[in-house]
């Protein structure tokens, strides 16, 4: 995601994150819910993108693009391709920016669960213990 400037909107709180000056009252387990949520997200747009990416390249779509007299076949053809990839408002892209939110979104709670570990030593302690059940339910 990012701000109407072109940057990224979540950059100056993990900046703020990385001071300390970010404060939270939660859990151990939220921060690890919550990574695995992002980053399942992050895994499920890109299998999308893959799929958006197929449908540029597919090559031959049945409704007689291959015709030199059905131009609007061609046409519509094309506009597919497009809006798969390659085209302005294309699907590719958009799913990027998604990406790259719930990748921001990540970076900015790893940064605080971090923090967290380095300045809080019962917060530590839960965090290990939290991610000792997670690996020991896997």
């Amino acid at each position: 995601m990012t701000q109407d400037t072109g940057g990224p909107v979540f950059n100056p709180l993990i900046e703020q994150a990385k001071t300390g000056s970010v404060s939270l009252n939660v859990e151990p387990q939220a921060f690890l819910a919550l990574d695995k949520a992002l980053q399942q997200r992050k895994t499920e747009i890109q299998t999308i993108q893959q799929l958006v990416q197929q449908v540029h390249n597919h090559d031959s779509w049945g409704v007689g693009e291959q015709s030199a007299i059905l131009t609007s076949a061609h046409t519509i053809v094309q506009r597919f391709r497009d809006k798969g990839s390659g085209g302005a408002n294309n699907a590719y892209d958009t799913l990027q920016d998604h990406w790259k939110s719930a990748d921001e979104l990540q970076t900015l709670f790893r940064t605080i669960c971090d923090r967290l570990q380095q300045t809080d030593s019962e917060f530590a302690a839960k965090l290990r213990a939290a991610q000792a059940n997670v690996g020991a339910v896997k």
